[in-house]
């Protein structure tokens, strides 16, 4: 731990003692135009920080406002690593002559607390109308996980689902969630981050992510099949249009017309309930244009 050298030449700094404060004045005239201090403002606790000079073969120091110190863990020519520490504040990194000890140059700094769970990155990857998550901690403090959220118009945000985080772990940790069959548009994510304490901070994605619109008409596998008593039915629209969907039994016989109508180009879902209906096979029909495919389901009682 170092403090502030007490050989300064006190016609470049002067101290003043101010409400129990300390308060640095300098002499602007007095201090190195050549010299520029290059590197963070604004850390967090307990971060390993590297400051350069413009000079070389300069003294360093550190000092806060409020009499704290700083550990100065390595300086060497023009480059200070500096190892923040525990302590919040303001501080100011100076370069000193040698051996006259005046400032050259100096900068202010802050030191904030750094939160309970740093995220490093956080990303979306596209896959059609699925939708991938992925991000990483570079440390976790009691954390309980993130609650996955999703916008689409006027920032109200609705959940997901959860993925379990890592407690307390002081080593990067990956993580993804997968959002499946959304519909063409654009969309907002976030991360609710939540401490074991029930305390929460948000991290939303930077970018909209957009679904597009698909390349081919299609027709999906209902899913679950087999299925008791209601299933999904994926479908694609190249070109804006008529589609009619329709549902048989196996005798050919029309059971429901689920969809009837002009439909935006773009992926869509429509459900089945077959819950008054008997087991056995069923058949799902799709009209739009030149477009014709039927897939078999299976009704299960």
């Amino acid at each position: 731990m170092v403090t502030l050298y007490t050989k300064l030449n006190f016609s470049i700094l002067i101290l003043y003692l101010i409400s129990g404060q300390f308060t640095f004045i300098h002499d602007a005239s007095a201090m190195s135009d050549s010299c520029v201090i290059t590197g963070p403002t604004v850390v967090t606790t307990s971060q390993v920080i590297a400051y350069v000079t413009s000079l070389s073969n300069v003294n360093w120091e550190m000092y806060s406002y409020d009499g704290s110190q700083a550990q100065l863990v390595n300086s060497n020519l023009d480059t200070l690593i500096l190892n923040t520490g525990p302590t919040l504040g303001k501080y100011t990194v100076y370069t000193l002559s040698d051996p006259q000890k005046e400032v050259l140059c100096s900068l202010n700094v802050n030191v904030e607390a750094a939160l309970p769970v740093e995220i490093s990155s956080f990303t979306s990857g596209v896959s059609g109308r699925n939708l991938t998550l992925n991000w990483t901690t570079l440390m976790e403090q009691n954390n309980s996980g993130f609650q996955i959220e999703r916008s689409v118009v006027n920032d109200i945000w609705y959940s997901l689902g959860f993925v379990k985080g890592g407690g307390t772990i002081n080593s990067p940790v990956s993580y993804s969630y997968e959002d499946k069959n959304l519909s063409s548009g654009r969309y907002k994510y976030r991360l609710k981050q939540i401490d074991l304490n029930g305390s929460y901070r948000n991290f939303e994605l930077p970018d909209y992510v957009i679904i597009g619109i698909p390349e081919k008409y299609a027709l999906h596998q209902n899913y679950p099949n087999p299925f008791n008593p209601s299933t999904q039915i994926n479908y694609d629209i190249a070109v804006s249009g008529n589609v009619k969907i329709t549902v048989y039994d196996i005798s050919g016989k029309v059971i429901s017309t689920l969809v009837n109508g002009f439909k935006p180009a773009g992926f869509h879902t429509v459900n089945f309930d077959g819950d008054d209906l008997a087991g056995g096979i069923y058949f799902c029909k799709m009209e739009s244009g030149n477009f014709i495919l039927v897939r078999k389901m299976m009704l299960l009682k």
